[in-house]
C-alpha cells in the first residue's frame, strides 16, 4: 500500500467516526510523531552547523548554547 492510499483510507476511516475520544486519540498519535520529526531535523540541522562552526575555529560554551535553544524553543 503506498503513502497515498494509506492517506486515502485513513481519511475514509476517519470521516466515519464520531467518537470525540478516538479522534483526540488519533490526533495525540500523529502529533507526537510530527514533533518527533520535526526534533529529528532540528538536531540534525544543529549538528551541521556545530561542525561547521567547529571546523571555523568557533566554539559556544555549553551554557550559551542553551540559553540560546531556550530562547529560540521555549517550554
Amino acid at each position: 500500500m503506498t503513502a497515498l492510499d494509506l492517506r486515502t483510507e485513513l481519511h475514509r476511516l476517519i470521516d466515519g467516526v464520531s467518537d470525540t475520544s478516538l479522534l483526540e486519540a488519533i490526533r495525540s498519535i500523529l502529533k507526537q510523531k510530527a514533533n518527533a520529526s520535526e526534533w529529528r531535523s532540528i538536531l540534525a540541522e544543529r549538528s551541521r552547523q556545530a561542525d561547521a562552526e567547529y571546523a571555523a575555529g568557533l566554539g559556544k560554551d555549553l551554557e550559551q548554547l542553551k540559553r540560546e535553544l531556550d530562547e529560540e524553543y521555549p517550554g
